[in-house]
């Protein structure tokens, strides 16, 4: 996987390509209306982006073995296996994607300030804002790291059940966010990986899509 996801701090939640610290940055600057062609790219994202909720939603408790697997692969628990949370943590996701206001790219502000590498990132001081860089209007439709699932693990960042983290698997101090690193979490640490924006995303991809 090329792309992965910033970790946020105190100021912002980022999901970007790199790590790269997060800055203090005046939100009016990046209050932009999306053209008409990108708000129609950002409204069916949003739109499928609640249609996968509602597939995870349905698979919590996971009853059958596509479920189960993909519970477990992303989770860490066994088929049959359930969490109250994370059915709290989805369900927050189709409220927040109701009144989210959906920014679009500043292209006059330098790519340093955010991160020439940020796809897409919400305000950790603020409620119902996504601002999407440049880089989500070029990501797939479908599959692992889709717009749909990108939308997702930003909501989730929001979500007032869980503290939905982005995770240092190997312990370099840098977030790790490819499907491999996501797994490993699944497998060392169920409990982190269950409020671990990537792992929420995966498992809603995979179950939608299908991850290989």
């Amino acid at each position: 996987m090329t792309l992965t996801k910033a970790l946020a701090a105190s100021a912002l939640v980022i999901y970007a390509a790199f790590a790269s610290p997060a800055l203090a940055v005046d939100l009016e600057a990046y209050r932009v209306v999306c053209s008409d062609t990108d708000a129609a790219i950002a409204k069916a994202a949003v739109a499928e982006s609640g249609r996968l909720v509602g597939v995870a939603e349905s698979a919590i408790p996971p009853v059958n073995s596509v479920e189960g697997n993909a519970f477990k692969r992303w989770f860490g628990g066994p088929e049959g296996d359930t969490d109250a949370n994370l059915e709290k943590i989805f369900s927050g996701m189709r409220t927040t994607l109701i009144i989210s206001k959906i920014w679009c790219p500043n292209l006059t502000l330098p790519d340093e300030e955010i991160g020439r590498d940020t796809i897409a990132w919400v305000p950790a001081d603020t409620t119902g804002e996504l601002f999407l860089q440049s880089l989500f209007f070029s990501l797939s439709t479908k599959g692992a790291d889709s717009q749909a699932g990108t939308i997702l693990h930003e909501v989730g960042h929001l979500s007032p059940f869980a503290n939905v983290v982005d995770t240092d698997v190997n312990g370099d101090q840098v977030p790790d966010y490819s499907t491999e690193d996501a797994e490993q979490l699944a497998r060392t640490n169920k409990a982190l990986a269950r409020r671990t924006a990537n792992n929420l995303q995966y498992f809603v991809e995979d179950l939608a899509y299908g991850i290989p």
